[in-house]
């Protein structure tokens, strides 16, 4: 079990939660945001993002080595999701800084080896903070800014719509199947 803590980084657990070991070897920043599990059939490997970038643990936790991320203009890497249902898919929404002005969306098809930028329709007011997918239906990926911009792709990723209405700040967007 992996845990990320926003100002104290990741920690791992090995029995359960009942202990833990505090994994900042090699990061950049302790300011850790998400982790997502990559497997590609040999190896295990744990993304985190963090203020200073995407970092990759493939030792269970002994040490962490920066992923490059080149069409990443600024080191503020937010949030980072896999799409379900299609291995070595991952999203990664970084910014400016916190709140920010602006921000990308690079993807990767290859667990975080090579990276494209996503064509985000109109103008990204804020850092893209929070990325929602779900098992029931892979191809449903929402995204929003913390500012309250909100894009929904229906095809896995591939293509974006920005949604009509911006109810204001969102730290956080998820989604569950009706029922």
């Amino acid at each position: 079990m992996w845990v990320t803590i926003e100002i104290a980084g990741p920690f791992r657990s090995e029995d359960g939660g009942r202990s833990w070991t505090h994994l900042p070897v090699g990061l950049k920043s302790i300011d850790t945001y998400t982790s997502v599990f990559c497997d590609d059939g040999r190896t295990r490997a744990v993304g985190i993002t963090t203020e200073e970038g995407l970092h990759r643990f493939t030792d269970g936790g002994r040490t962490s080595v920066p992923v490059p991320v080149p069409q990443a203009q600024w080191p503020y890497f937010r949030c980072m999701a896999r799409r379900h249902g299609a291995p070595g898919h991952l999203l990664l929404s970084i910014g400016d800084r916190p709140s920010g002005v602006t921000g990308k969306l690079p993807r990767s098809r290859d667990f975080g080896t090579g990276w494209e930028v996503v064509d985000l329709p109109g103008r990204v007011n804020s850092t893209p903070w929070w990325i929602a997918s779900h098992p029931a239906d892979p191809r449903l990926i929402f995204l929003c800014t913390i500012f309250g911009q909100i894009w929904r792709s229906r095809d896995g990723g591939e293509s974006w719509e920005n949604m009509t209405r911006e109810p204001g700040e969102i730290r956080m967007i998820g989604w569950a199947p009706a029922g």
